[in-house]
């Protein structure tokens, strides 16, 4: 193997393998090859960091939406269930007042069933 020789200042004799700039082109490529990779992977890294950050923050938004339509839903039906019983309570309200009126009625007949109505035409006639 022939390789190339040098001679150093100090008085050193070097010899350079005749590959030697055919490995320092392999290597400097390797390198180039290596940068390249690895900068494609951050970015992937990073875009995949991102899809996930943006799915993990799209399932909070979903949720409370999610959460915001169940309240919405609770407060209609309690709603609904507000406006039964105020119906609710006007008709037994309503029943209760019929009621004491059909009392009041059956009362008015009981007496004048009750009442001798000859009895008290005379005692109209004495009074007039």
């Amino acid at each position: 193997m022939t390789g190339e020789e040098g001679e150093d200042p100090g008085g050193l004799h070097i010899t350079f393998s005749p590959h030697l700039d055919k490995i320092i082109r392999y290597q400097a490529h390797y390198e180039r090859c290596y940068a390249k990779a690895s900068a494609e992977l951050l970015k992937r890294r990073k875009e995949r960091q991102i899809a996930e950050n943006g799915i993990a923050s799209q399932k909070r938004a979903e949720a409370e939406e999610a959460r915001r339509e169940t309240r919405q839903s609770h407060r209609d039906e309690l709603h609904k269930v507000k406006h039964a019983t105020a119906e609710i309570n006007r008709e037994y309200a309503q029943t209760r007042k019929v009621t004491a009126d059909i009392r009041r009625e059956h009362a008015q007949i009981k007496l004048l069933k009750e009442l001798d109505v000859p009895a008290l035409q005379e005692f109209h006639k004495m009074a007039a």
